[in-house]
């Protein structure tokens, strides 16, 4: 890409914004497969109900 002023890197749609938003979701990601002991779209081996329902999509919002 061609970052030619202050705002393409840290402005609201900029590669620090983009690089948090990616690092974030794999991190929540790792936890929740740890969490719940398999990873995703694997065979529920835990019968407590606690597992990945795969039905609704979730949305962290983090403000700085």
């Amino acid at each position: 890409m061609d970052y030619k002023k202050p705002e393409d890197l840290i402005g609201e749609n900029g590669l620090l914004t983009q690089l948090t938003k990616v690092s974030v979701e794999r991190i929540l990601q790792v936890e929740i497969t740890e969490h719940l002991n398999h990873h995703k779209h694997e065979p529920v081996i835990n019968v407590s109900g606690n597992a990945r329902n795969g039905r609704n999509s979730k949305m962290l919002k983090v403000d700085f």
